[in-house]
């Protein structure tokens, strides 16, 4: 940590220990309402470690997802450039950074109840949000597979029954145009309400194509939907939802990272087809943090078709509620996978992809001692995946030019469980909590080796695998939490957690379509502290926990037989990662509030023989676990004042992340140092009706890549945003 970072912490520090002034009466932190166990309970009584944020969602420079990770201990959430909208997601060192859907995501993204199943769209935008949860650690029992790094739990909000609503429009850097808007009315009174809403945003890019002479890197985003909430009888409740998506927007733009070992850079020395400085990093003037030099644009699409439907219904000893959820999503991506103005490499992605889900639960206070939730879960998703890679082979194979090489994948997930958890309450002080989860799995694969297509005739066929496997697993969790006084609880905790294994389409070797990867597995302890002091006008909560990782799936790009590079998946890895976990909240007066973060985790592989670009054999026990940042800091600070007859509110926040390595087997290109980032907006409200807010966002213009290394081919880099800026105009009625 440089000591800039150390006087950053220590003046934070500071300045949460310093004696409050008096107060108003008025001055306290309000009582905030989580669903972390699918009922509703108050943040600091759950004996979970959960972050919520609901106010800070008001706040201009929280454009989508990304934005929220300094607000959580141990989380960091980036953008993924294999698909639009598409996360990569860290918790606890629990990390996914993959795309293809044959290879589960580690963390749940949770939207009004319904899991995300794919990646690709997860970083959703900020409107019309009524709260988000993080949850950290392992969470098999209630909210089943595929959760074992933790669950990010999204709620909107419900129509509200009352005619109203509110329109922002807002503009700022690489010409940003930004339209959103909701409209909440009754259609019968008390009885039937809805809301509709439309979301259009657009930019020209920061970054420029040397190459093309374009702009790149370019928002295009569209989303519209409906909602209709029902009561036919005060016991029973209907909310029905459909959204669409339409984003256009390009992929990530992809800066030249070719080494001079790689064959990008290499047939630039034996060939007249292009030079070194075409497709070499030190040779390209035309790449750096704010240009690439891709002879391709990186062109992307998503359509998404989402409905919803939720019931409750209060048969008096509790409530039974389902959730129905289905989505389905057409998508489609070019990304140049050379990076440079080399005519050496790109991929075509199509894919089709839709899940449908079913969840039922029981919520019960059974008796003055005794509360739980049962329920049952089914899920069902299935995807059509082609890949047609282009360029490579005349060079490679040496096909004709316009030779282009097809990957064919297609793959049908079901799963069926039960859970159940329980809390027992001892005494007033004391409570039990217990809970299982009963998870089946199964998954019917089928994937076509490479074949060569030229002229739209098949050259070069290759055989069809077709594989079938099932899994079950016991997910328990026990815990005990001690309710010390009003203001503090006290709580330790065990649960475990598992991803599910699978087959890795994306894949040209036949061996390596027909091996199967088992399922990875988080085993979590906890001991925490819930805290409130001063009156309710200081909030801090604290977690100690230790995890072990088991049977980690780990993906690996190697040389394949004919020449091209593949991905492997490989149980391959065990980790041991105990941390830590720090929150504040303080009302340090009636106009100034202060929320922190601060997490540390001790990540490296314990026993991991992986694979190196060529695909021997290689110990990598002792290194530093992918994408886990050893110390994450986050901290923001919001002051209003009433100014005539309008309010102004000024909020400043800092988020910081250590140093941090990206590719698995240490080389250094996925090194990361350590960077922190500025932000700051500005609002005025007139009448509470009128607001009109300045925001910047990365205000000390920090620049970190991120490098992906495809074995003997090529690497590329992407950069984060440079230091911009936005003004909204916002009219609520």
């Amino acid at each position: 940590m440089t000591s800039k970072n150390h006087r950053n912490l220590l003046y934070l520090a500071m300045l949460s220990i310093l004696p409050f002034p008096a107060q108003a009466a008025d001055t306290f932190l309000e009582e905030v309402i989580v669903t972390a166990r699918k009922r509703n309970e108050s943040m600091q009584e759950v004996p979970v470690s959960v972050t919520a944020i609901a106010a800070e969602l008001q706040k201009a420079n929280i454009r989508d997802l990304r934005d929220l990770e300094g607000y959580s201990p141990n989380v960091t959430i980036d953008a993924n450039g294999g698909g639009s909208g598409a996360a990569t997601m860290t918790i606890r060192g629990v990390s996914y950074q993959e795309v293809d859907k044959s290879l589960d995501p580690s963390i749940g993204v949770v939207l009004d109840g319904v899991y995300l199943g794919t990646n690709v769209g997860q970083i959703l935008e900020n409107f019309d949000l009524e709260r988000v949860e993080i949850l950290r650690g392992p969470q098999g029992t209630l909210f089943g597979k595929n959760t074992i790094g933790g669950v990010i739990n999204v709620i909107r909000n419900k129509p509200s029954g009352e005619f109203g609503g509110e329109v922002r429009v807002g503009t700022g850097s690489w010409g940003l145009q930004d339209i959103k808007g909701v409209v909440h009315f009754p259609i019968i009174k008390d009885k039937l309400a809805a809301k509709v809403y439309g979301v259009d945003t657009s930019d020209d890019g920061w970054v420029k194509n040397t190459t093309l002479n374009e702009d790149t890197s370019r928002k295009d985003y569209q989303s519209y939907g409906l909602s209709l909430l029902a009561n036919p009888t005060e016991a029973f409740e209907i909310q029905f939802s459909y959204d669409r998506v339409k984003d256009r927007s390009d992929v990530a733009a992809l800066a030249n990272r070719n080494q001079l070992d790689q064959l990008a850079c290499i047939f630039g020395f034996i060939t007249p087809m292009w030079t070194p400085s075409d497709g070499c990093e030190a040779f390209d003037t035309g790449s750096d943090e704010d240009h690439v030099s891709n002879n391709h644009h990186q062109a992307a699409s998503l359509d998404t078709d989402a409905y919803t439907l939720r019931m409750e219904w209060d048969i008096g000893p509790g409530v039974i509620t389902s959730i129905t959820g289905y989505r389905e999503n057409d998508e489609y991506r070019l990304s140049e996978f050379d990076a440079s103005a080399a005519t050496f490499l790109y991929s075509e992605f199509f894919q089709d992809y839709e899940q449908t889900s079913q969840e039922l639960n029981f919520t019960s206070t059974f008796s003055d001692t005794v509360e739980f939730v049962a329920g049952l879960y089914y899920w069902n998703a299935e995807y059509d995946q082609r890949q047609e890679t282009s360029e490579l082979w005349p060079i490679l194979a040496g096909f004709p030019a316009g030779t282009t090489g097809r990957l064919r994948q297609t793959q049908e997930t079901e799963s069926y469980a039960a859970y159940f958890q329980g809390d027992w309450h001892i005494s007033d002080a004391w409570t039990l909590t217990a809970g299982l989860r009963y998870t089946e799995e199964e998954k019917d694969f089928a994937a076509t080796g490479q074949t060569f297509w030229l002229g739209g005739i098949e050259i070069v066929p290759a055989p069809v695998v077709d594989r079938y496997e099932d899994w079950s697993e016991l997910t328990p969790k026990i815990g005990i939490s001690y309710q010390h006084s009003e203001d503090v609880m006290l709580f330790a905790s065990y649960a475990e957690g598992f991803k599910s294994g699978g087959f890795f389409g994306r894949n040209t070797d036949l061996d390596n379509l027909r091996t199967s990867y088992d399922p990875e597995y988080v085993n979590t302890f906890e001991l925490g502290a819930k805290t409130e002091w001063l009156d309710r006008r200081l909030r801090i909560n604290a977690t100690l926990f230790y995890q072990e990782y088991e049977d980690k799936q780990e993906e690996t790009l190697v040389q394949q037989s004919d020449g091209n590079v593949g991905t492997v998946v490989t149980n391959a890895a065990s980790v041991e990662l105990p941390g830590i976990e720090l929150e504040l909240i303080a009302a340090l007066t009636e106009n100034l509030r202060l929320r922190a973060s601060y997490g540390y985790l001790d990540g490296e592989y314990d026993k991991y023989i992986g694979k190196d670009s060529l695909g021997n054999p290689v110990d990598l026990s002792g290194r530093d676990l992918r994408r886990a940042p050893k110390n994450t800091f986050g901290a923001s600070a919001t002051y209003n004042r009433n100014v005539g007859a309008g309010e102004i509110v000024a909020d400043v926040s800092y988020r910081w992340r250590d140093e941090y390595e990206v590719i698995s087997d240490g080389d250094p290109l996925g090194h990361v140092d350590a960077f922190g980032m500025w932000s700051a907006s500005i609002d005025y409200i007139h009448d509470e009706r009128y607001q009109l807010t300045l925001y910047g966002r990365n205000l000390n213009d920090e620049r970190v890549t991120s490098v992906t290394k495809i074995g003997t081919l090529s690497s590329f880099g992407t950069w984060n945003q440079p230091r911009s800026w936005g003004a909204e105009f916002r009219y609520m009625f």
